[in-house]
């Protein structure tokens, strides 16, 4: 699964070259729906590309999440797994736990 992909495209924008980086992480932030730990101050005129690009990458297909993953602290438990692993103490009972938790998750 790839870090980035393309969810809008915005042809030949004029979008402020100096605010690009600042306008990017504001957009992947609201996209994502996440919360910055620092409030990042914007420029007028870049709150109204952040809110534009998100409104178009909104009403675009490709940004919809494909799948719906679980998570455990961080972990995507539906995508871990282990393969040709030699294991001794504590590391064998973890796995043996990671294997039995994705089962439970996927059976529902």
């Amino acid at each position: 699964m790839p870090c980035q992909r393309v969810i809008a495209s915005l042809g030949d924008a004029q979008i402020p070259e100096d605010e690009k980086k600042q306008i990017a992480r504001a957009v992947g932030m609201r996209i994502k729906k996440e919360t910055p730990l620092f409030e990042e101050k914007l420029s007028g005129n870049a709150t109204q590309w952040v809110t534009r690009i998100v409104r178009i990458a909104e009403q675009s297909k490709a940004s919809r999440p494909v799948t719906k993953s679980s998570t455990v602290d961080g972990v995507l438990v539906d995508q871990a797994g282990a393969e040709n692993v030699v294991g001794f103490g504590t590391e064998t009972r973890f796995l043996h736990d990671a294997t039995a938790l994705k089962e439970h998750i996927q059976k529902g």
